[in-house]
């Protein structure tokens, strides 16, 4: 059963570019789900009720956006890259009072990338990716079980006035789980080839390396790429 008026007609939703990449988010008790042409329908598990909400008004104009729905610290949130990825929008939706809205954050500014300050280390598979690769040169399997993993956000935090302008960001990683974060990169080839941390509330960016593993050419060979990703949240079961 839908809830809310109609937001739209059937000519609203013409099928999308093939290459478009859609998303889906859980939060409090309900399923938001990216739909064509940027809508976002609500579904709720408690009633088996949905609810269609239109795209930020940012969405009208933009002739071939890069978005990505997902969730964070107040919500579900909807990042936009506009302007050939030089422009960093972030929507928040409101629901309070029965209403359903996309609310622009305050952060809404062009994006300068870092060229100078980045850091070339590459992220690091975890040792179960290893097993099977042993012919791969300098392997240490005890190293790589005790090393450290975990990612500090308060590492290496560049100031955006601080570098210079070499055009925008191709791709939306996702959004940290807690924090106002947003992963960012750039692609080579249709690979993505480098992660970036942007902290919204300070308009910081942090460089989080090369997105290919180390020794991750040894491992896929020439064709190997790094095409899409989703942002993974622990959790613990009591």
């Amino acid at each position: 059963m839908r809830q809310g008026e109609a937001a739209g007609i059937v000519s609203d939703l013409a099928t999308d570019y093939s290459w478009d990449k859609r998303h889906a988010v859980y939060w409090c008790g309900a399923l938001y789900v990216h739909c064509e042409k940027y809508f976002v329908i609500r579904l709720s598990l408690s009633d088996n009720t949905y609810h269609v909400i239109k795209p930020p008004k940012s969405l009208e104009s933009e002739s071939f956006p890069n978005c990505y729905l997902g969730n964070s610290k107040k919500g579900v949130y909807y990042a936009l890259l506009l302007e050939n990825g030089c422009k960093l929008q972030v929507w928040v939706l409101n629901e309070s009072h029965g209403h359903k809205e996309w609310i622009l954050e305050k952060h809404d500014r062009d994006l300068k990338l870092p060229l100078p300050c980045l850091n070339n280390g590459p992220w690091i598979l975890e040792d179960v990716n290893y097993n099977e690769e042993k012919y791969i040169q300098h392997y240490d399997e005890t190293n790589a079980v005790e090393e450290d993993f975990e990612w500090n956000s308060d590492n290496d935090v560049l100031d955006t006035e601080d570098t210079i302008n070499k055009g925008g960001y191709d791709s939306i990683l996702g959004f940290h789980p807690f924090k106002e974060i947003v992963f960012l990169s750039r692609k080579l080839d249709r690979n993505l080839s480098r992660g970036l941390a942007y902290h919204l509330n300070t308009s910081k960016i942090e460089d989080l390396g090369n997105l290919c593993p180390k020794d991750y050419d040894d491992i896929t060979g020439q064709r190997g790429r790094i095409e899409a990703s989703f942002m993974y949240t622990p959790c613990w079961v009591k």
